[in-house]
């Protein structure tokens, strides 16, 4: 159990970190590019533009944003890396690329930052393939607007400003590509990672579910049994009261016995341990016999145990005792959940190479956000859950039997006016 605790406790330190690693990861390529397309300026000023400034201005003003990017990224420490200083960044880096567009003003500068977004968005939302045909076709589009309208420019300084556009496009996709890619590779890599921690967890719950229900099941049985001996006078009689409280006793014994059970029964299906002996079962025989189980609990509640007995034999392919199992879970509801003076009726249906148990009742019914969860382990419903003991266990463990079995179920059910469960198995054919 407290190792089930660490490894929940570890989850929500492990995406703490996770979160800031992310903004760490962004940084080091941030920093990259940035130094990349800073030192690219200086090679790209020496094309026939004529910018309108001092190609000096201009080595400084890198030389000076090369000094800022290095206290960014190297002197501010990682401590303060997160959304806020990213959000500085993505702000400078807007602020910048707006300069950059007006001091280069021609060949519709405007419209080729909306290439920049658009190429960006490709890289971020498909392969590589198609971020290159879309990033070449851009940078197409962006040389043919130069030869078409240099906008008073000659031809040269028009081809050297596509030039300068299509490698801020070019640098921007490559980056866009870059960051998306390694997000998208550590974000497989977290998800495996809680997968597997998931697995961990759930292989320590099920080891401690099967210790606890197999540790309790022996003790529970033979406490019982001894129970049902003093009760049945073996040892003497007993007076009223005794007589009583061992009653209620071995009533509370019998419940934890059917909770120990589902215990056993989950901790077997979750680990892939539940195996079934599938083979030519009589159902009608099968029904007939759980329900004599529950003919005294009926009668106490004064519930009419209605059953329509098939006139000829009826043959299916199941685990007998399962099958048992399932019939006894759902006969069991339906008395906890019906009141006094109600009825159950327990029929049968042939449907195609399907025999079809329904198990009706006109109890409380089932909520219509009840029914969503109903088959859900651990869930009681909200209707009568706080009134009505249980484990929350059966259904879930009913459906899965029926489901290993080659069948279905599946209900219907109305507040105020009752509930009908129905089953199928398939039938046994030719003996088999």
């Amino acid at each position: 159990m407290l190792s089930l605790t660490k490894a929940i406790e570890s989850k929500f330190e492990e995406d703490s970190l996770d979160e800031k690693a992310k903004y760490i990861r962004f940084e080091r390529l941030s920093e990259l590019f940035t130094y990349i397309a800073a030192i690219a300026g200086v090679f790209l000023s020496v094309l026939p533009y004529q910018f309108p400034f001092e190609r000096t201005s201009l080595y400084i003003f890198i030389f000076i944003l090369l000094i800022f990017l290095f206290i960014w990224f190297r002197v501010i420490p990682k401590k303060y890396s997160g959304k806020t200083k990213n959000l500085i960044f993505y702000a400078l880096s807007i602020f910048f690329v707006g300069v950059v567009i007006y001091f280069t003003r021609g060949v519709l500068s405007p419209v080729n930052f909306l290439f920049y977004l658009t190429c960006l968005a490709v890289a971020a939302s498909m392969g590589i393939k198609e971020t290159v045909a879309y990033t070449s076709l851009s940078a197409f589009v962006i040389f043919s607007i130069a030869i078409i309208r240099p906008e008073g420019l000659t031809i040269i300084q028009s081809l050297s400003l596509a030039t300068l556009h299509t490698w801020g496009l070019v640098s921007t996709v490559v980056f866009g590509w870059l960051v998306f890619r390694e997000e998208k590779r550590f974000r497989e890599a977290g998800q495996q990672t809680r997968i597997d921690r998931v697995k961990k967890i759930n292989k320590i719950k099920d080891e401690f579910l099967f210790i606890i229900s197999s540790k309790l099941a022996n003790p529970v049985i033979t406490l019982r049994e001894y129970i049902t001996m003093v009760l049945s006078g073996k040892f003497g009689s007993l007076s009223p009261e005794y007589k009583d409280m061992l009653v209620k006793t071995e009533e509370n014994s019998r419940r934890l016995e059917l909770l120990v059970e589902d215990m056993l029964d989950l901790s077997k299906i979750e680990t892939g341990s539940l195996r079934l002996s599938i083979e030519k079962v009589n159902i009608g025989d099968v029904i007939g016999s759980t329900l004599s189980d529950f003919s005294l609990k009926a009668s106490e509640k004064k519930i009419s145990l209605i059953y329509d007995k098939p006139k000829e034999n009826l043959f299916v392919k199941a685990d007998s005792a399962r099958l048992h199992e399932v019939v006894a879970n759902l006969v069991d509801n339906s008395i906890k959940y019906s009141p006094v003076g109600s009825r159950i009726t327990i029929r049968f249906l042939e449907k195609g190479n399907f025999i079809q148990v329904v198990v009706e009742d006109n109890g409380y019914g089932i909520s219509e956000k009840s029914q969503k969860k109903i088959f859900e382990k651990f869930y009681r419903s909200e209707d009568q859950g706080e009134r009505i003991k249980g484990s929350g266990l059966g259904l879930f463990i009913t459906k899965q039997l029926i489901d290993r079995q080659g069948g279905s179920i599946w209900f219907d059910s109305k507040l105020g006016v009752g509930t009908k469960f129905s089953f199928k198995l398939p039938k046994a054919v030719n003996g088999k």
